[in-house]
């Protein structure tokens, strides 16, 4: 008999074990999951918006809005505008540049500081492309 042929035995015998004892009949509950944290808390906050067309207020869905950190060119979030024009990032506090694109509109850049607790929404103009 090889290896596995006598681990399978093992845990057969092993199962049977569990079996005899009663523990397939217990409840097993687990703590709260405010007690469970898989993951560190992190220490990010909310930067939200809406996007509109500029001249008329309408709001603009599908809008790509991607966030930058300040000194870099690979964006650290992207997300849509909903049916609303709104978007929302959770970002860490810090100085990021919003990038605004939607296709037959001029795109916009624009820096923003995303503070702890700054509940701050802002709101973007885009000018049909030309």
């Amino acid at each position: 008999m090889g290896m596995m042929g006598r681990l399978i035995i093992a845990l057969a015998i092993l199962w049977s074990g569990v079996l005899a004892s009663g523990c397939s009949n217990r409840r097993y509950t687990l703590p709260p999951a405010s007690k469970t944290m898989i993951y560190p808390p992190v220490s990010a906050d909310v930067l939200a918006g809406r996007v509109v067309r500029d001249g008329t207020q309408e709001t603009l869905a599908n809008v790509i809005v991607e966030a930058f950190h300040a000194n870099s060119d690979k964006p650290v979030r992207v997300v849509k505008t909903d049916a609303r024009g709104r978007f929302s990032f959770r970002l860490p506090s810090g100085s990021y540049v919003l990038q605004f694109s939607l296709l037959g509109y001029d795109r916009v850049r624009q820096p923003v500081e995303n503070k702890r607790g700054g509940g701050k929404e802002l709101e973007v103009g885009l000018s049909l492309g030309t």
